[in-house]
């Protein structure tokens, strides 16, 4: 079992029309793409799995229906990472390893 934890919170909360796009590319190396990176690394062994997991600790803040202003930058990754966590499910499923899965925890206020 991969539990993907990293995460940083480094917005300014200044909303998206002042949104420095170091801070989103910062946010978004972290919270996105070394979780993406770690499930492809680890991708060769969990085909040869009888049961593996993989889990992306979101938040709630990544979720649609909770969308305001600030914290853009954190948001869109944890929104960008759940739709990641669905495409790697399917994808897979799509090798026919059913029994494995990619799941994604949006916690709120730990």
């Amino acid at each position: 079992m991969l539990i993907n934890n990293a995460g940083i919170l480094i917005d300014d909360y200044d909303g998206v029309l002042n949104l420095d796009l170091s801070v989103l590319r910062a946010t978004m190396e972290t919270n996105l793409y070394a979780k993406l990176r770690s499930s492809q690394a680890l991708f060769p062994f969990l085909k040869i799995s009888d049961c593996a997991r993989i889990v992306n600790l979101s938040s709630a803040l990544g979720l649609l229906r909770g969308m305001g202003s600030g914290d853009v930058a954190y948001s869109v990754s944890k929104t960008a990472l759940n739709a990641l966590t669905i495409k790697l499910n399917a994808e897979f499923r799509a090798y026919g390893r059913a029994n494995c899965r990619y799941g994604s925890l949006a916690c709120n206020g730990i």
